[in-house]
């Protein structure tokens, strides 16, 4: 299970692969939907993020219902276990690839947000934290607008722009989820 499913992700983050490659295994997703959660509990602790284990939860089931929603306007929704394991195992390496950063700026004490707590080394410090978050970013949304591509056979331009579109539902859901809490 484990060598098939880093091996797809791989080729996934290298923008090839489909989520047709992964076998229809229903029981994969639920071990990897908790594995995404906890790494993202543990960056938004890190990152000091207030309420961080429930935006995480947030984040994770309007990922799940939003990719569904997409799927079946599409009218694909039997693809829907092998895209959501292609999208969370790769959720779980770009978290996985954000966190040794993260773990560094923490062990030096340095402020991961826009802020500086030491001056200018720390403001850039912080600033670089933030590149390399916004580099992943663009990634991450270019390897699921892949794994989009060919679970709704459309044009790789196409499925990069519903990706993004859902990021930016998930991220406006999210903020309201702050604002009002």
């Amino acid at each position: 299970m484990a060598v098939s499913l880093v091996y797809s992700s791989l080729l996934f983050l290298q923008l090839r692969g489909s989520p047709a490659e992964l076998p229809y295994r229903p029981p994969w997703l639920a071990p990897l939907v908790l594995a995404d959660l906890a790494l993202t509990t543990l960056l938004y602790w890190l990152l000091d993020v207030e309420r961080g284990a429930e935006l995480a939860l947030l984040q994770a089931v309007l990922h799940l219902l939003l990719f569904a929603a997409v799927l079946w306007l599409r009218s694909r929704s039997a693809r829907w276990v092998q895209t959501m394991t292609a999208l969370f195992c790769m959720s779980v390496l770009f978290n996985l690839l954000l966190l040794p950063p993260i773990l560094v700026f923490a062990a030096f004490g340095l402020e991961t947000g826009f802020g500086a707590r030491d001056g200018v080394a720390a403001g850039a410090a912080a600033g670089f934290l933030q590149l390399i978050n916004l580099c992943l970013l663009l990634w991450r949304l270019l390897a699921e607008g892949q794994v989009l591509r060919h679970a709704l056979d459309l044009p790789q331009v196409a499925s990069t722009l519903i990706v993004v579109v859902v990021f930016i539902v998930e991220s406006f859901a999210l903020g309201q989820f702050l604002e009002r809490s």
